[in-house]
């Protein structure tokens, strides 16, 4: 009776060391993003031009600057940086195959994304802006005009884009180049 005793005297101090070690786990994986030097922005920024799209690399070895890669997808990226003013990024989507388009924060969260279908009669037409930015361009958008483009608000003032196409086999590699050359990725001025 008294190792019995003992051990429900101890129970409570070892289940709550447990569950406190499994929050303090989960809490370092789920902080490690922020933490992180070399996160997608950081080798997307270190390997381009800001505010220009770039058709990533394909490596045969794996080596890859995006890691994790699909192997059957033609990747391509723009850093964006909205000091100097919105971020227009275009597309022509003619043409088979899948294309999928992905805007992102400085951290790498998605904060919008579509595919080459939820273009306006095949061709994107996407202004990343902040907060101040949208509110100059709606100033000076007068109210009876009809929008044309796709207004993104990124949640931060740098970010990145990533367009990737899917290779049906192993001919579409070309094909899905160049389903992805059509993209682009400029800098705008904010009207006065």
């Amino acid at each position: 009776m008294k190792d019995r005793d003992l051990v429900m005297d101890w129970l409570p101090y070892v289940v709550g060391s447990l569950v406190f070690a499994a929050l303090i786990h989960l809490a370092s994986i789920f902080a490690l993003p922020y933490f992180s030097s070399d996160d997608a922005w950081s080798r997307l920024s270190r390997a381009m031009q800001p505010n220009s799209f770039t058709l990533l690399e394909r490596d045969p070895a794996g080596e890859t600057l995006l890691p994790f890669e699909d192997p059957r997808t033609f990747a391509g990226a723009c850093v964006y940086d909205l000091a100097a003013g919105p971020v227009r990024v275009t597309a022509d989507f003619s043409g088979e195959g899948l294309v999928i388009v992905s805007f992102h924060d400085r951290r790498g969260a998605a904060f919008y994304g579509l595919n080459d279908r939820g273009g306006l009669r095949g061709k994107l037409d996407a202004l990343i802006v902040t907060g101040a930015q949208l509110e100059a361009i709606e100033g000076a958008t007068p109210d009876d005009e009809t929008v044309q483009e796709l207004r993104l608000l990124s949640p931060t003032q740098v970010g990145y884009v990533i367009a990737r196409s899917v290779i049906m086999d192993s001919s579409d590699v070309e094909a899905a180049s160049r389903r992805l050359a059509s993209l682009t990725c400029a800098q705008q001025q904010t009207p006065d």
